[in-house]
C-alpha cells in the first residue's frame, strides 16, 4: 500500500516506542500461548488489542517500516510477536493474525507457482548393468501417464453416463443427476469442472435435439409415450411454479381459469407420472377454488365445470395421491 506522506513523520517513532513498550510488558523469550492461557480476563484483551494493532499499522506503514535498520528491527520483533499470538487458542486473535499473514504472503504464493512452472523437471536415472558386466546410467523418458493409474472416478461415471441410465426410472435419473453434479463442483480445477458439467449434459442435449428434429420432421412423433415422459419431466416442473404461483395469489375475478384443464391435460397425458407433484398442484389450486365455489351456486359456472374435470382426471391417473392427502 502507498503509504500517506503527511503522517509518516509522525509515525517514524512509533514502531520503536512500541518495540521498547511490548518488550517490558513481554520480555523477549516470553511463550504467549502459554500466558495467554494462564492469564486473566485483561490480560486476553490485551493480547487481542496488540494483534489488531500490529497487523492495522504493518498493513498502513509497511513501507516506512522497511525504510531504516531501526524500523526493521522493530517490525521483525513485532512479527515476531504475531507469530507468537497465533499459536494462542482463540479464534478472534487468530482470525486477526491470519487475515495479515494472508496479506503478507499472498505475492510470495504467487511468486511459488511462478517457480514450480519455471522449474526444471528432474530427470530420473537407472543404473544397469549390460550383458558384458558393465554398469551404465540410462535416462528415463519423462511421462505424463503412470502406467496402471486409472482415470478419476467422475470421469469414470461420465464416460458411461448412456449405460448407466438406461435403465433408471426418470426420478432415479434426477438422483443421480444431482449426485454428480455436486461432486463436479468439488473439482478444484476450473477447466476440468467445465468439461465434466459439459459431458454431463451432453446426452441430455442429445436427446432434445433428437426429439426436436423428429418433431420438426412429423408432429405425431410428439404422441409416443417416451417423447411425452421426457418432455413432461424436462418442461413442466419448471413452469408448475410461476403458474401455480400465479393462480394461487391472484384475486379471484383476475384468475386463469385455463390453468385447471391445462393440467387436467397434462395429468391425461402424462398419468401417473405426475403423482409426485400432486400435493403442490392441490396446495396451489384446490383450496382457493374451492372457496369460488362453495360462495354461491351461481358465480363462475365455467370455473365450476373445470374443476370437476381437473378432480375427475386426478381421481382417474393419480388417484393414491387422493388418498394420501392430509385431511
Amino acid at each position: 500500500m502507498d503509504v500517506i506522506p503527511d503522517i509518516d513523520g509522525p509515525c517514524e517513532g512509533v514502531p520503536r516506542v512500541l518495540a521498547c513498550f511490548s518488550n517490558s510488558i513481554l520480555p523477549p523469550g516470553t511463550k504467549i500461548p502459554d500466558a495467554y492461557a494462564n492469564g486473566s480476563s485483561e490480560d486476553y484483551v490485551f493480547i487481542q488489542n496488540l494483534a489488531l494493532f500490529l497487523t492495522s499499522f504493518y498493513k498502513a506503514h509497511i513501507r516506512l517500516l522497511e525504510s531504516t535498520p531501526d524500523n526493521r528491527t522493530a517490525l521483525l520483533t513485532g512479527l515476531e510477536y504475531l507469530i507468537d499470538i497465533s499459536y494462542v487458542d482463540d479464534i478472534e486473535a487468530f482470525k486477526v493474525c491470519l487475515d495479515y499473514w494472508n496479506y503478507l504472503v499472498t505475492e510470495l504464493f504467487e511468486m511459488k507457482m511462478l517457480m514450480i512452472s519455471r522449474m526444471a523437471k528432474p530427470e530420473e536415472v537407472l543404473n544397469v548393468e549390460h550383458e558384458n558386466g558393465n554398469i551404465v546410467h540410462e535416462t528415463l523418458k519423462d511421462n505424463d501417464v503412470l502406467v496402471g493409474k486409472h482415470e478419476p472416478f467422475v470421469s469414470e461415471l461420465l464416460t458411461g453416463l448412456p449405460m448407466t441410465v438406461m435403465d433408471l426410472e426418470p426420478c432415479q435419473i434426477h438422483s443421480f443427476y444431482e449426485s454428480v453434479g455436486h461432486m463436479i463442483q468439488v473439482e478444484p480445477n476450473p477447466i476440468k469442472r467445465d468439461e465434466y458439467l459439459q459431458r454431463l449434459m451432453e446426452l441430455s442435449h442429445q436427446k432434445w435435439a433428437e426429439i426436436i428434429g423428429q418433431a420438426r420432421q412429423s408432429v405425431d412423433y410428439l404422441k409416443d409415450q417416451n417423447v411425452i415422459r421426457i418432455i413432461g419431466r424436462q418442461f413442466v416442473p419448471p413452469m408448475m411454479d410461476p403458474i401455480l404461483g400465479d393462480y394461487a395469489k391472484n384475486l379471484p375475478d383476475a384468475r386463469e381459469y385455463e390453468v385447471l384443464p391445462l393440467f387436467a391435460i397434462i395429468i391425461n397425458k402424462n398419468k401417473g407420472v405426475m403423482t409426485e407433484d400432486m400435493p403442490r398442484i392441490f396446495q396451489a389450486i384446490f383450496e382457493c377454488t374451492l372457496v369460488m365455489n362453495t360462495k354461491n351456486f351461481e358465480d363462475y359456472p365455467e370455473l365450476r365445470l373445470k374443476f370437476i374435470s381437473l378432480l375427475r382426471t386426478i381421481a382417474a391417473f393419480c388417484f393414491p395421491t387422493l388418498i394420501c392427502l392430509l385431511p
